[in-house]
């Protein structure tokens, strides 16, 4: 683990560097004498360095001269460091962030190991990260490649906005090896965690006290969905970090309504940069907290400002898609815009596995297992896994809210954090196909409802003791407030544990293993023909092969010349399968004729696609496995239900 620290960690942190010192930029131009400076300077620092890696890895500036493009990038950001440095003090962290270091130092370690470990191994919940496996890391691997961030037919996840895999890809440019990047991503991603609960303890800090700092950052870091989405290269802590610094800009009643809705516009617009839920998760939820923090006649201003920021920082987006296939929000409002390079078909298939069908009172039934007793009793939910990635902090933040709501001088900014809540929870409930980790943005308003707990009890308790001074009574409470919280952290090393059947730890610092670059030419045979189709992908197979997976959509750990489709994308097979119909012969006598030598198939995923509806409906495991069996010769056959085919029409027709 410490050599990947010290091999991966100086990329991520010259990265954030960077995104700290445009923060300084803009501090000094709009935040001059703010409040809370220090915490919106992370928030938007970042924001901005991810539009210019969206935006100048879209024009391929990234990769001018090899990699010289992408350190240039940073320079200014350094620069802003180095001059905000000869402002002493100007940076300075309260004290009550130790104790909240203390406090999480549990799930901290389990954050920092887990984002050590090979890409693919952990988490159960989360498929062994199959979504980085298949895009987060993915697309900038193939950008690397192309040269410049633009969508791919083959992959619909390449048309969301994606900021965050800009990142990703700004430093597999760094690195010049988008799998030798893969830890640096991941680094950054929980590096975002970290800041996340940094910005949240400050503000809570601010509005009530240092122990109420302790609590709420400690909470966010606590939670287990944090740690486990945090510790893969995903993006949820973008949008997590984006939020907090949203709802500290729009109650910052120190800077001028304008600046308030600019600086609204641009974290909200970076939230859905990131992610699209965010829309509903947190750009209308910001929106709202604006509007609830100015005067009526500030509204038009504040509006329009956040407004225009908000679609300059979407615009790289846009525009590659508009240019791409004339639908600049592609694979959504295709009635409206257009389809595209997908059929009607596709699109109703992935509109039926992005939203639900279910009536009212059943989606309020998934809103109680997916979030408030997700992980606890029984599983309702007999093929998913079934954690407690919540922890308690659903339940404790009904009673910190209670209790906020009861002190007049916070009661309207706790009015103001549940209508944030009520609008996160009618999002999901409406516009997503009601899964837990898609309400993970509600814990940052939840990680400020758990502050009330505990401290005005304790503060109560103690403020008629005569025989302490304030201060005495301050570290008290704040002890007191990290020790429970400590305990509360403690659950993420459980959790940890049952990983990978007591074996999580297994694969820090092994993706040169995965991929079998660091095995020796024995072990190269003798894994990557019983357990591991990448090392057979990459070392076994002839260096000119030209594979086509079909029912893997994951093919990160792969090296060679690999050609593949998510499920809502169509491949050369079933292109194939739709030009000459029940003729298997031809299907593979055409991708030989294509330069394609082997085929990789996943019946797992082929029967896990169908039964979810997603699968092309030609695309079937009986299908493939009838033209592999009659057409080709398999090679390696492993106990997943993956196999490795060679095409060789000629020496199997009519078999």
């Amino acid at each position: 683990m410490v050599f990947v620290l010290a091999e991966s960690g100086p990329l991520t942190l010259a990265w954030l560097v960077a995104a700290m010192g445009y923060g300084w930029w803009m501090r000094r131009v709009w935040l001059d004498g703010a409040a809370e400076a220090t915490s919106i300077q992370v928030g938007t620092g970042i924001a901005l360095l991810l539009f210019l890696d969206s935006l100048l890895g879209t024009l391929g500036v990234l990769q001018w001269g090899g990699s010289l493009g992408g350190w240039m990038v940073l320079m200014p950001g350094w620069a802003g460091v180095l001059m905000q440095l000869r402002r002493p003090g100007s940076a300075k962290l309260p004290a009550p962030f130790a104790w909240m270091t203390v406090a999480a130092a549990p799930s901290l370690a389990v954050l920092v190991v887990a984002s050590c470990s090979a890409p693919g191994w952990l988490w159960a919940s989360e498929f062994g990260g199959y979504d980085a496996l298949s895009y987060h890391l993915q697309l900038p691997k193939e950008w690397l490649t192309l040269g410049r961030i633009t969508p791919l037919d083959h992959n619909v996840y390449s048309f969301m906005p994606g900021s965050m895999e800009a990142a990703y890809y700004h430093l597999a440019v760094l690195r010049g090896d988008a799998i030798a990047a893969a830890y640096s991503c991941q680094l950054l991603h929980a590096s975002m965690a970290l800041l996340c609960a940094a910005v949240i303890a400050r503000h809570a800090i601010t509005r009530l006290n240092g122990a109420a700092g302790v609590i709420a950052g400690a909470t966010l870091l606590s939670t287990p969905w944090v740690i486990v989405t945090g510790s893969l290269a995903y993006n949820e802590m973008a949008v997590c970090l984006m939020l907090a610094t949203g709802l500290v800009v729009a109650v910052n009643t120190s800077l001028a309504p304008g600046i308030r809705g600019v600086l609204v516009g641009m974290v909200a617009a970076t939230a859905c940069a990131a992610k699209l839920s965010s829309v509903g998760m947190v750009a209308a939820p910001l929106g709202v907290a604006l509007l609830w923090n100015l005067p009526l006649k500030r509204w038009f201003p504040a509006c329009v400002g956040g407004a225009v920021v908000g679609l300059l920082i979407l615009s790289p987006w846009l525009l590659r898609n508009w240019m791409t296939c004339g639908n600049p929000v592609f694979p959504f409002a295709t009635d409206l815009l257009g389809l595209g390079h997908w059929s009607a078909e596709q699109t109703a298939i992935w509109s039926h596995g992005h939203h639900s069908s279910l009536g009212f009172s059943r989606r309020l039934g998934e809103l109680w297992n997916q979030f408030f007793r997700y992980g606890w009793v029984s599983n309702p939910y007999a093929k998913e896994p079934w954690e407690p990635l919540w922890s308690m902090v659903q339940w404790c933040s009904i009673g910190g809210a209670a209790l906020l709501f009861c002190v007049k001088q916070h009661r309207r900014w706790c009015a103001m954090l549940i209508v944030v809540l009520l609008l996160q929870f009618g999002f999901w409930l409406g516009f997503t196909h009601l899964k837990s980790r898609f309400l993970l943005p509600v814990i940052v308003p939840l990680s400020f409802f758990i502050t009330g707990l505990a401290i005005l009890r304790f503060g109560m308790s103690l403020r008629n003791s005569t025989a302490l001074t304030d201060g005495q009574r301050r570290s008290i409470v704040i002890f007191i407030c990290a020790v429970v919280m400590l305990l509360f952290s403690i659950i993420n090393l459980g959790i940890f544990y049952e990983e990978r059947n007591g074996a999580p730890a297994f694969a820090v610092g092994q993706l040169r293993a995965f991929t079998g670059d660091d095995l020796t030419s024995e072990q190269q045979r003798e894994i990557g023909s019983t357990s591991l189709p990448a090392v057979a992908l990459n070392h076994l197979l002839p260096r000119d092969s030209k594979i086509l997976l079909i029912g893997d959509a994951k093919p990160f750990h792969y090296r060679g010349n690999v050609v593949y489709q998510t499920t809502w994308d169509r491949g050369p097979l079933s292109g194939l399968m739709r030009e000459f119909p029940d003729q298997p012969a031809r299907w593979s006598a055409e991708l030989k004729q294509s330069g394609f030598t082997h085929v990789l198939i996943d019946e797992t995923m082929l029967r896990i696609w169908r039964d979810g509806g997603w699968n092309d409906p030609l695309l079937t495991r009986d299908r493939v496995l009838h033209v592999a069996s009659s057409t080709m010769v398999e090679q390696f056959k492993y106990a997943n239900g993956v196999s490795i085919w060679k095409i060789d029409p000629g020496s199997r027709q009519g078999k």
